[in-house]
């Protein structure tokens, strides 16, 4: 980014945006790395689906100093007006990874409520249709479940991008002295089955499938 009327946060004028989903302690060291060069470095990954990200709708999770997040924001609204600062380099990435575990136990959740509802001779959508009017309803719900009852995994979220994150999640949580995160590690198996199966480029609600795979193992 240049310099514009409102001035720089650095003598160069320079701000590098990082909106990747990656390692936090990437984040931190890519900082150091752009301290050397003069250059403001701010941490913008986004929380939602593609779709969302299309429709302006999605949520920018912002990290960094205020100097450098202010000069992004006089952008930002060309990605999304939804914004969160959400503390220091780094914290993006971390805020990212445990809204993504929030996500996607949610979605895993669904999917063998609608399971165990079919194996009860339950109508899948008459069941969605009930939970969405209970205690139990959740966007993922209104997003994922009627996807998950047509059958319909035209990616919006990939598993193999879920697959991915889970597997920095457990990795995260592992060397901030959490050990095993016992969801994580049963997700993660979820997701290696439906990526074995082939179903790697599906939507992430393609966890139906996995969760009927084992249940019938």
């Amino acid at each position: 980014m240049g310099r514009d009327h409102r001035g720089s946060p650095t003598d160069t004028g320079k701000v590098l945006v990082t909106m990747s989903t990656c390692d936090p302690d990437e984040i931190v060291a890519l900082e150091t790395r752009a301290k050397t060069k003069s250059i403001t470095l701010v941490e913008a990954p986004i929380s939602g689906t593609s779709k969302q990200v299309k429709d302006g709708t999605a949520l920018l999770l912002l990290a960094g100093g205020p100097k450098g997040l202010d000069y992004f924001e006089t952008i930002a609204d060309a990605i999304s007006p939804n914004r969160q600062r959400v503390g220091a380099i780094g914290d993006g990435n971390k805020t990212k990874l445990a809204i993504n575990c929030v996500l996607g136990l949610n979605r895993a959740a669904i999917a063998e409520g609608l399971v165990f509802a079919q194996a009860l001779g339950l109508d899948p959508a008459t069941f969605l249709e009930t939970a969405m009017a209970s205690a139990a309803r959740s966007d993922v719900m209104a997003s994922k479940g009627p996807l998950m009852v047509a059958r319909d995994f035209t990616p919006l979220g990939r598993i193999t991008q879920s697959l991915k994150d889970f597997a920095l999640i457990q990795d995260m949580a592992a060397r901030n002295a959490h050990g095993q995160l016992p969801l994580v590690a049963r997700y993660l198996d979820l997701m290696q089955d439906a990526e074995d199966a082939g179903e790697g480029g599906l939507d992430n609600s393609a966890v139906l499938l996995a969760i009927e795979r084992m249940a019938k193992a």
